[in-house]
């Protein structure tokens, strides 16, 4: 099975520790797309060091002697795009490395085109409850509406958050007494999550269960003054009151 990563922050550490969580489970990434985060950026990697960049000569450009030591271990290849990633060249660049699966670490807005033309199944871990709550600082909504907090790792469709779900990691808020804790609780999971996936969709052991465009909520940014409620809930102890006992794809965080 062949995995690649998409990724605006090539250099971020969402992208190092989900190559390394893939490489312990067996699956290294035959390659990461990284779409310019600025045409200046991507014109002096291209001048540098051609379209396509062995992380081993990866230039010091802000990344720790430890991100270096996984990328190294990397065997893949670092493709930047010179367009952005919905455009049609860059659609095709990634067709043409006959991906499999596709993971979202820190990538863009995937538009239909995209979603629909580049021959994988894109993955994203969604730090919030699906169906329930989509869009955005779902961590923090989930904790307003008495949602159970945790990721739900899906398949991205045409849709804000409205793939297929297949696991919701649920995250057990105890210890967990502010938004900023909450997230940072979250985000840390996100590649084991995906790899997790990854490593029960290459042994066909995961089933995938279709959402509902209707059964959920999009949300947008919170106010200041909902997130000081948040924070109340979270410092007294939280406990949501929606019971998902009973959903299939739940699972423990930890597990």
């Amino acid at each position: 099975m062949r995995v690649g990563i998409a990724t605006c922050r090539p250099f971020g550490s969402f992208a190092f520790t989900l190559v390394e969580e893939l490489r312990r489970r067996g699956h290294e990434p035959v390659a990461m797309f990284a779409g310019p985060i600025s045409a200046a950026d991507a014109r002096g990697f291209r001048v540098k060091h051609g379209p396509y960049l062995h992380p081993v000569r990866l230039y010091r450009h802000g990344v720790s002697d430890d991100d270096l030591a996984i990328y190294k271990r990397f065997n893949g290849k670092l493709v930047y795009l010179n367009r952005p990633f919905n455009h049609p060249r860059s659609i095709q660049t990634i067709k043409a490395w006959n991906i499999d699966l596709l993971l979202n670490a820190g990538g863009p807005i995937y538009r239909r085109t995209l979603i629909e033309s580049c021959g994988a199944t894109i993955l994203n871990c969604h730090m919030g409850l699906l169906p329930e709550v989509r869009g955005m600082n779902v961590a923090e909504w989930s904790v307003f509406h008495g949602i159970p907090i945790g990721n739900t790792v899906h398949i991205i469709r045409p849709g804000i958050d409205t793939g297929d779900i297949g696991v919701f990691f649920h995250q057990n808020a105890k210890g967990i007494r502010s938004i900023d804790e909450l997230r940072h609780t979250l985000a840390s999971q996100n590649s084991t999550h995906l790899a997790t996936v990854v490593e029960a969709y290459a042994n066909d052991t995961i089933r995938f269960y279709p959402q509902q465009r209707d059964a959920g909520t999009q949300y947008y940014r919170m106010q200041e003054r909902l997130k000081q409620v948040v924070n109340a809930r979270l410092t007294a102890g939280y406990e949501p009151d929606l019971d998902i006992s009973e959903r299939p794809y739940v699972r423990p965080a930890h597990a």
